[in-house]
């Protein structure tokens, strides 16, 4: 609304509508377009994601250099990723000296905080004893 209404998103005119901010990403969308939880992957310099979320980290990270143009360094997504996997090196730490199988831990993790992300904060309460019925 902003975008095309407000000059660009000079202008707040969202608000003026009572139209909340939504923090939302495409794989989120696709999520509620009825695309299910798909393969887990792992991708270098971008990490963690699913196939049907990796999409939209690819078009979020391209975005800078579609604005920017030529003008745009690749070092700086290098340095950004770079940045990144320095914040986390504690939990990654306390990952690598508790979880039985790291790997098994960190796709959990992602799975649960994208089922979080798509619900924003009220999963469905899963029936744990679902699988003990047949």
């Amino acid at each position: 609304m902003n975008s095309t209404l407000g000059a660009g998103g000079l202008i707040d005119i969202a608000s003026k509508l009572n139209i909340n901010n939504r923090d939302e990403d495409l794989g989120q969308t696709l999520s509620k377009w009825g695309i299910t939880r798909s393969e887990y992957i792992f991708v270098p310099l971008l990490g963690p994601s699913t196939q049907r979320d990796i999409l939209g980290d690819l078009f979020t990270r391209s975005v800078p250099r579609l604005i920017l143009g030529a003008s745009y360094r690749w070092w700086f997504f290098i340095l950004d990723q770079v940045n990144n996997r320095a914040s986390l090196t504690t939990a990654i730490e306390a990952r690598d000296s508790t979880a039985l199988d790291p790997y098994a831990f960190t796709r959990e993790a992602y799975y649960q905080q994208r089922k979080f992300a798509i619900y924003d904060g009220s999963p469905p309460v899963e029936d744990f004893f679902i699988d003990f019925e047949e």
